[in-house]
């Protein structure tokens, strides 16, 4: 991994959008529905304002802190051994994170394709690929980023338009005053998941141009918002809150639904190459992230070596988190919804206000 490598703002937010989507098309509808039923599709409007505050939070703070990445800003406003110890818990959030995700993401194959489908080898297949990129680092998945962008949003606009006729009004009203908490109840795991901006923050000293990072951060935040209405609008409008919160994954249930004149059906195989491509993106980044960590709180210059030990370590760990898809949902809500919401939007909120006390912001 090349700490000379750079990336633009731009790039590390397609980036970012890459990885929310992935838990987005997984989880967000579905907890929408358990929260808020029919008024869920509106929670994304309200974990608008969070996200804001924290791309406001790190533009202030990159502003006082010139061509320094997070893990630098943590350090100097924490001291050496605090901020060791603030590392630490990052790596060890980021190492269930991973193996959480290194699960569901065979989980969902074996739904998507057949039960009977080998989730080891699926595993290994994809810890190969993640092994071969990551020995180029940042820049080359930055425009594997871009490249997978285009390519999501094309298709879900697709996928968009052919669910509309299936999208029913009723299932989307009534909302009123009544619906006020559960709406916020259902931002919350939104909000987390939005926060994951966090993690590309530790290698913010290789974004070239980051003083831009409010103005086009609040471009690709809008676009995030909008996108994810669109989303809840068409599963929750298309299956119902009921199917929608007891589905394993509602969208992929939408999806097997639509049919354009009885000529397009079961394009669910663009769905999967989806998952595929944003699940590959999202354990790569985490990995990175996890091996930049650990690679500052040790002092050490590079960390490559690391990587095949890592990846043998998460395939063994991904196992012990949970076997099922429903145990991995029932997890996600007790412990990794509160987990990103902690790690990304608590303590970048906490480490920007010490700051603030410290006069160093």
């Amino acid at each position: 991994m090349e700490t000379r490598d750079k990336i633009t703002v731009g790039q590390t937010l397609k980036l970012f959008l890459c990885l929310c989507f992935s838990p987005a098309i997984r989880a967000i509808p579905a907890f929408e529905a358990q929260f808020a039923k029919q008024a869920g599709w509106v929670a994304p409007m309200v974990a608008f304002l969070p996200l804001f505050i924290l791309i406001f939070t790190f533009d202030k703070l990159f502003t006082a802190y010139q061509n320094q990445s997070y893990t630098d800003i943590i350090y100097d406003i924490l001291g050496k051994f605090f901020g060791n110890i603030l590392l630490f818990i990052y790596v060890v959030g980021l190492s269930i994170l991973l193996a959480l995700y290194t699960r569901y993401y065979t989980a969902k194959l074996s739904i998507a394709l057949t039960a009977t489908s080998r989730m080891e080898l699926n595993i290994i297949v994809l810890m190969i690929i993640v092994y071969l990129v990551l020995r180029y680092g940042l820049v080359i998945m930055a425009r594997m980023s871009e490249v997978i962008f285009v390519i999501i949003n094309i298709s879900f606009c697709i996928i968009f338009i052919l669910s509309m006729n299936n999208i029913k009004i009723d299932n989307l009203i009534p909302i009123s005053y009544l619906d006020i908490i559960p709406i916020m109840r259902a931002s919350y795991p939104i909000t987390g998941l939005w926060s994951y901006f966090t993690f590309l923050c530790f290698f913010a000293d290789r974004i070239e141009d980051r003083q831009n990072l409010k103005k086009v951060g609040t471009k690709y935040v809008t676009y995030l918002v909008i996108s994810t209405i669109l989303l809840s609008i068409m599963v929750i409008g298309s299956i119902g809150y009921s199917v929608t919160s007891r589905s394993p994954i509602p969208f992929f249930v939408a999806v097997k639904n639509i049919s354009l004149f009885g000529a397009i059906e079961r394009i669910e195989a663009i769905v999967v190459t989806q998952w595929i491509a944003t699940d590959f993106i999202l354990i790569a980044v985490f990995l990175y992230v996890i091996l930049d960590i650990i690679k500052r709180i040790f002092c050490v210059d590079d960390i490559r070596y690391l990587i095949k030990i890592s990846l043998v370590f998460f395939y063994l760990f991904s196992f012990y988190i949970a076997y099922t898809i429903f145990e991995l949902r029932q997890f996600s809500i007790e412990v990794a919804t509160h987990l990103n919401f902690i790690l990304c939007f608590v303590i970048p909120i906490v480490i920007y206000l010490v700051g603030k006390i410290r006069k160093k912001v």
